[in-house]
Formats: structure tokens, C-alpha cells, sequence
């Protein structure tokens, strides 16, 4: 199975896992991983952690940007392979046990047609409890600092999260990165795109140097300036 890993930063790796990423942060104990990919994804995860030097069961805290499928359908194999804990944002917190449905991921006219959502949801998540329901502004409970960011728009639980030590945000799907440019995240797949803009004036707070998305390459050196103007487009 192919392994493809982007290190983007010592310490922090994004691994491509077929039209979605993960992310692994190094913490100097056990690593922290954001995002698990597709229900599918377990084994080339598996592949890419023991390229980095892990084994799955190395990590023991799973955090998540969001619920759609593409990032969250792969955590039930993953807690049964390795018990590590789940971390989610206290919006999307039941959702996890299915007390309730899966919200749309399709909006729009594209959504509209209602087959679309359904197909989704078919490869969405299992019942898979959190452990660790996150808010804003928070530490990821870990040795290294890791801060939570409640950056809703692209879901009402959508989070970011920031290592100050590396100058780095990882923001999920809160921002594309297309053709060297910066953009909010896609009107279709988006919850609520007024509340997105928000969020990315939000992340003009932030100190870095480094950003890291779900779907795209990384952008790095100018993040800061990026977003600064990105934010100052939107109005």
C-alpha cells in the first residue's frame, strides 16, 4: 500500500490518505493524531506510522477537526485496533453516539437532489463515543501545547488547532489552499459560509508561520499574511 507523508514542520507530518489527510504531532511522549481518514483508511494509516517510526497503538489521543466521513469514518477501526481516546468538539459530541443524525454534508442544489447526503452518510461513522469533549480555547490534554479552536462554519463543531512552539495552525477544511491561494472553505460542503468568515478573522489571532489543511498542501513561511488578508477580503 502506498505511503505518502509530507513533513511540514519538525515534528508534525501530514499524511495523505487518498483525497483527505491526517496530521501527527511529535509531543516528546505519545504522538497526538488529528483526523483518521475514511472508514477504508485504517491499513495505510497504519503504514504511514510505522514510516514515521510508530506503531497505531503508540497513539493514545485521536482529536477531531469535524465529523464529515472523510476525516472521522475511520476512528471506530481505529479505537478497536489501538483503544486510543477520541476528542471532539462538544457540538458535534453526539453525533459520535448517534443520539443525533448525521447533519447534511451537501448544501445547496447539489445537496438538494437528495441522494447525495445519503450516499454520504453511508460511509460515515460508526457509533464511536468521545472521551474527551473539547471547547474553545482549551489544551488538548498532552505534554506538548496543543490549543483548541472552535472555528465553526464548515460544521457548528468544526475546530482548528494551534502549536504555538511551531508557529503552526492546522485548520481542517476552515480554509482551502488552491493554486498558491488562500480561500474560505467550499460553499457546497459548508454548514453556514457567513459564520466560516468568522472563524478565519478568528485565526488572524493567531502567531504562524505554518498552516496545515485537510485537502491541500501546506502553506508555509507566509500564513500569517495570509490570512491576514484573506480576512481583511471578506470583509
Amino acid at each position: 500500500m502506498t505511503v505518502s507523508i509530507t513533513t511540514v514542520v519538525n515534528g508534525i507530518h501530514q499524511i495523505h490518505l487518498g483525497a483527505t489527510s491526517a496530521t501527527l504531532i511529535e509531543t516528546g511522549d505519545s504522538p497526538v493524531l488529528i483526523d483518521v481518514g475514511w472508514k477504508w483508511s485504517y491499513n495505510r494509516l497504519k503504514d504511514s506510522l510505522r514510516a514515521l517510526g510508530y506503531y497505531p497503538e503508540d497513539i493514545s489521543l485521536v482529536a477531531m477537526t469535524h465529523y464529515h466521513p472523510d476525516h472521522s469514518g475511520g476512528m471506530e477501526a481505529f479505537r478497536n485496533k489501538t483503544g486510543a481516546h477520541l476528542a471532539v468538539h462538544d457540538a458535534e459530541a453526539l453525533i459520535y453516539t448517534s443520539e443525533l443524525p448525521i447533519p447534511p454534508i451537501m448544501y445547496g442544489w447539489k445537496g438538494g437532489f437528495g441522494i447525495l447526503n445519503p450516499l454520504l452518510n453511508l460511509v460515515g461513522m460508526h457509533p464511536t463515543p468521545a472521551d474527551i469533549i473539547l471547547q474553545d480555547k482549551e489544551m488538548l490534554p498532552s505534554v506538548a501545547d496543543i490549543e483548541v479552536i472552535h472555528t465553526p462554519g464548515h460544521t457548528a463543531g468544526s475546530v482548528s488547532f494551534y502549536i504555538p512552539s511551531k508557529q503552526t495552525l492546522i485548520v481542517g477544511d476552515a480554509m482551502m489552499y488552491k493554486h498558491g491561494k488562500l480561500s474560505p472553505p467550499h460553499s457546497t460542503f459548508s454548514h453556514d459560509n457567513v459564520v466560516a468568515l468568522d472563524s478565519i478573522r478568528k485565526l488572524t489571532q493567531y502567531d504562524c508561520s505554518v498552516v496545515c489543511f485537510s485537502h491541500y498542501p501546506p502553506l508555509i513561511g507566509d500564513a500569517q499574511n495570509q490570512i491576514n488578508e484573506l480576512a481583511a477580503s471578506v470583509g
